[in-house]
């Protein structure tokens, strides 16, 4: 997260590079799954001025997240209730700035030759399908292996799958 280190800069480089080169190790082969939660820092239903202003650090520590993994292999899952929770957003016409947060998270992220990258995608007892799917192709779906449900609730695995169907479908 972005506390790693103490949120410095270069904070986020050397929590992958001790993932990768001191806590791997023991494992070796292993590939890590890693879940990011960089997007929601300044709080959950961020303005147009909180969203700008925390723009640079959010690039700076997707920027040193990739930089670490590098050519590594890892599965990422990014993101934990961002589509989700971005109602609010939403509901106050920020949400284009906040997908072009994610969107430069999946671009990254998906450049790296050896990850393998799933984006969260709400929950069926969240937005509608319509609303998730719109988000998700906002964010640029398509370049990446798919999404994830379900992160911070605890929903049956059948409404997941029905719910996470209908938005695939869209």
């Amino acid at each position: 997260s972005s506390y790693d280190y103490g949120g410095a800069t270069g904070g986020i480089f050397k929590q992958v590079q001790k993932i990768f080169c001191d806590n791997l190790q023991a494992e070796r082969g292993a590939i890590p799954i890693i879940t990011t939660f960089f997007i929601y820092r300044p709080g959950y239903c961020q303005t147009r001025s909180q969203l700008l202003a925390y723009r640079p650090t959010f690039d700076r520590d997707i920027t040193e997240m990739a930089q670490g993994i590098a050519n590594r292999p890892a599965v990422m899952l990014l993101e934990i209730d961002s589509v989700g929770s971005s109602g609010c957003i939403a509901k106050h016409g920020e949400l284009s700035l906040y997908e072009q947060n994610l969107r430069y998270e999946i671009n990254a992220i998906e450049a790296l030759p050896h990850t393998v990258v799933y984006t969260e995608g709400g929950y069926s007892d969240g937005k509608d399908p319509k609303y998730t799917a719109k988000v998700l192709n906002a964010i640029g779906i398509s370049k990446i292996q798919g999404f994830f449900t379900n992160d911070t609730h605890n929903q049956w695995t059948i409404n997941e799958i029905k719910w996470g169907e209908k938005v695939s479908a869209m």
